[in-house]
């Protein structure tokens, strides 16, 4: 696994993001330990093999080929990052959603995908991040909030500060400011510079 050891394995190990270090041909030559969360069948098979066929996405299968090759397979937001990431030589971000199958179920994911290219013993690779990114999408969805106070109704049917619903389901945290209209109106003696 591209010789990780000791110290570089337990940091590599020890992130919380999904991550992968594939080629240009999407396959994959390393993983840290929380990327063996999307893996579906023996993690024994994974190095070398294209990241498609180990993630279970449907479009895979869709072709005697495999991952790659498949009509849909073009439309890959991973593959499309990674070949950015290497055309570019630079940092590529970028939201999908990836269905895979999970449970002999389809599934989809959400996922933020961040990919970096990188040369070692002079063969490109590229980090892979594959952030999930379900919650958000879920609290994107409909929200009841209140038309006047714009408070949200939770799942328990009471109603609750934006503030508080948002930093109970999301890991956030807020900061409080006014905008420009909402200067004017509530201190309009007061000529705040704002930098642009």
């Amino acid at each position: 696994m591209l010789g990780f050891t000791g110290f570089h394995r337990a940091l590599f190990d020890a992130l919380p993001l999904h991550v992968l270090v594939v080629d240009s041909d999407l396959r994959i030559h390393g993983y840290n330990v929380a990327a063996e969360t999307l893996f579906g069948g023996d993690v024994g098979e994974v190095l070398s093999s294209p990241g498609g066929k180990t993630l279970n996405c449907i479009n895979q299968s869709r072709s005697p080929k495999g991952c790659g090759h498949s009509e849909d397979c073009k439309d890959c937001a991973i593959r499309n990052s990674v070949n950015e990431a290497v055309a570019g030589r630079k940092i590529f971000r970028q939201k999908c959603r990836m269905r895979v199958i999970r449970s002999e179920q389809i599934q989809d994911l959400h996922l933020l995908v961040t990919a970096s290219p990188f040369s070692f013993n002079d063969d490109t690779y590229v980090l892979v991040i594959l952030e999930d990114i379900n919650e958000l999408i879920q609290l994107r969805r409909f929200l009841p909030i209140c038309a006047s106070c714009k408070k949200i109704r939770n799942d328990e049917n009471f109603w609750e500060e934006v503030e508080a619903y948002i930093s109970r389901n999301v890991d956030v945290d807020f900061t409080h400011s006014l905008c420009e209209e909402c200067e004017e109106r509530l201190y309009p003696d007061v000529r705040v510079k704002h930098d642009k």
